[in-house]
């Protein structure tokens, strides 16, 4: 044991009192005051940029695809009401999207969804493969339209 704590004489859960001196715990601690002024804020939902983010989404058919349903937030989401959004980079490959998609539909943890890809006859592997290239040239675009913004930091 700790010599240190040899000159305690008396502790209790709101209090403790050394021989030379004591400290009494406050009952209770307030929150710090909200800060006044607020960070400034992009385009909103009624902005034209935004319409016309919004106008692009209904056009692309990749908010539409079912394979995609679970890689959508590393595109514009229409529901938030700012822009520029930020946004993950899309998954790498056609094998990572599917594992993604298959992890996704809870069909089964991400090593049942490599096997699955094994299995995978090689057509379905090339509509992955379409797919995956058409997210990332639709996230490219997006990017370049002001829509989203990246937030990852190792790019």
């Amino acid at each position: 044991m700790n010599n240190s704590t040899s000159s305690l004489s008396s502790c209790s859960s709101t209090s403790c009192s050394l021989k030379s001196e004591s400290f009494e715990a406050p009952a209770t601690v307030s929150p710090p005051e909200p800060s006044i002024t607020r960070a400034a804020q992009g385009p909103t939902s009624q902005s034209q940029s935004f319409k016309e983010a919004v106008a692009h989404c209904k056009s692309v058919k990749h908010y539409k695809h079912s394979g995609l349903k679970h890689s959508l937030d590393c595109l514009f989401n229409p529901a938030n009401p700012t822009i520029p959004q930020s946004a993950r980079y899309p998954v790498g490959n056609n094998k990572a999207l599917f594992i993604e998609w298959y992890q996704g539909e809870k069909k089964g943890t991400y090593l049942d969804g490599a096997a699955e890809w094994k299995k995978m006859k090689k057509k379905e592997k090339q509509d992955w493969s379409k797919l995956s290239k058409g997210l990332m040239t639709e996230y490219d675009k997006q990017l370049k339209k002001g829509f989203i913004q990246n937030n990852s930091m190792d790019i």
